[in-house]
């Protein structure tokens, strides 16, 4: 129930706590939002190994000043991903695809509660470059 930042300075204090404070479920939801003027592509690349297992993500007014750049970002999302994410559902894709127009990789692997009809949502990422639908229901 610790803030990130108390997370991460507790994690230095010792093996135990570090193996404690660096375990991905501390880190299933991550709101970076209080801390958005200390966000940077640094932050990000700490967190990354820590966050295999994030379910929301909330970046608001994050990135001021360039701090977060689109390849930090993409870093990132890269080393958490959405696969295995059966929270997964037919609103979540809509809205992905609605927020995130740009997306270029998206990894759905094992998000098998999704029904065949949620991937048409897929259809207006027109950037996508890799999509990944090992083990979902797909038609």
């Amino acid at each position: 129930h610790l803030p990130v930042p108390d997370l991460c300075r507790l994690a230095q204090s010792s093996k135990l706590f570090h193996k404690h404070c660096c375990d991905p479920l501390q880190y299933i939801q991550l709101s970076l939002q209080p801390y958005w003027a200390r966000v940077t592509d640094a932050s990000l690349s700490h967190l990354q190994s820590r966050c295999t297992l994030l379910q929301r993500l909330n970046m608001s007014w994050t990135g001021n000043r360039g701090a977060v750049t689109a390849a930090g970002f993409c870093s990132f999302m890269k080393a958490c991903g959405l696969s295995c994410c059966h929270f997964l559902t037919e609103a979540c894709l809509e809205v992905i695809a609605q927020t995130c127009p740009c997306l270029q990789e998206l990894n759905l692997a094992s998000c098998d509660r999704l029904q065949p009809q949620a991937f048409n949502h897929i259809a207006k990422l027109t950037n996508l470059r890799r999509l990944v639908l090992y083990r979902t229901k797909v038609e």
